[in-house]
């Protein structure tokens, strides 16, 4: 990625909302520069090719993350044993064979080697591409500490019981994410939502049996009242159920 690129405001602008950037450039190429009057949070010693971040980030994400080179060299050589004192690292391991080089990381580590595009439309546009191939909805930067605190908190609140107030916070994910939720936040809410619909079912149950039918839908209106939030998946099941039932009985009690 040319740096052209990366000074283009609408690609910083996407890019803040959409992707990690990690740049990895490695020794003896420049030194680092002092900055005057550094903005808010940015280090006083800069790298004078990328601003906002020291030439120290850049060396030691290329020692960890590039291999120059060619393979077939390296094969005769063994491979060193990390010390005791040494961390392993948690990014793959990419083979540079020119500069600049750019990639593509997923989620599960696998890398992509990307085109020299010099536009930064294209970027954006090829980049979108590939997040689409592993999730249609992914969460951009902005909105993940809202949704990051509305699963806590829902979370939180169903392992209490408290059905009503996981639903309102699962609510606000909805808010957050109005096109749609990634597929393994789906998955990792999924088993609540199945403990809520059981709980509710047993509570309907439980609130069919009161002395009698006026009482009776006084508790199953409560039922509905703690389980009723609709998410925009929908309801949880148990609330067709609670209606139907409440449609049969509860005009019924009224009109006594």
């Amino acid at each position: 990625m040319h740096r052209s690129v990366l000074e283009d405001q609408e690609f910083a602008d996407w890019a803040t909302e959409n992707v990690v950037v990690l740049i990895a450039q490695p020794k003896g190429t420049h030194r680092p520069v002092d900055v005057a009057k550094p903005a808010k949070g940015e280090p006083k010693s800069q790298c004078p090719l990328y601003p906002g971040m020291t030439c120290e980030e850049h060396e030691r994400a290329f020692a960890e993350f590039a291999k120059e080179g060619d393979d077939e060299k390296d094969k005769d050589k063994g491979k060193k044993k990390p010390s005791k004192k040494e961390t392993a690292s948690a990014l793959p391991h990419a083979k540079i064979s020119a500069f600049p080089s750019s990639f593509l990381i997923s989620p599960d580590g696998s890398l992509e080697e990307c085109g020299r595009w010099s536009e930064p439309k294209a970027w954006i546009d090829k980049v979108g591409e590939a997040q689409k191939k592993l999730d249609e909805h992914p969460i951009v930067a902005s909105k993940l500490a809202d949704v990051k605190k509305a699963v806590a908190d829902a979370e939180k609140a169903s392992k209490g019981n408290q059905w009503k107030a996981a639903l309102a916070a699962l609510s606000k994910v909805d808010e957050a994410l109005p096109s749609g939720w990634p597929k393994a936040l789906t998955e990792r809410v999924k088993p609540w939502l199945d403990a809520g619909n059981a709980k509710a079912l047993a509570r309907l149950a439980e609130a069919k049996k009161a002395k009698d039918e006026a009482a009776q839908v006084k508790a199953v209106k409560a039922v509905r009242d703690e389980f009723g939030q609709a998410l925009a998946a929908g309801a949880l099941p148990a609330i067709a159920d609670i209606d139907a039932w409440l449609s049969e009985h509860g005009a019924a009690a009224a009109g006594k």
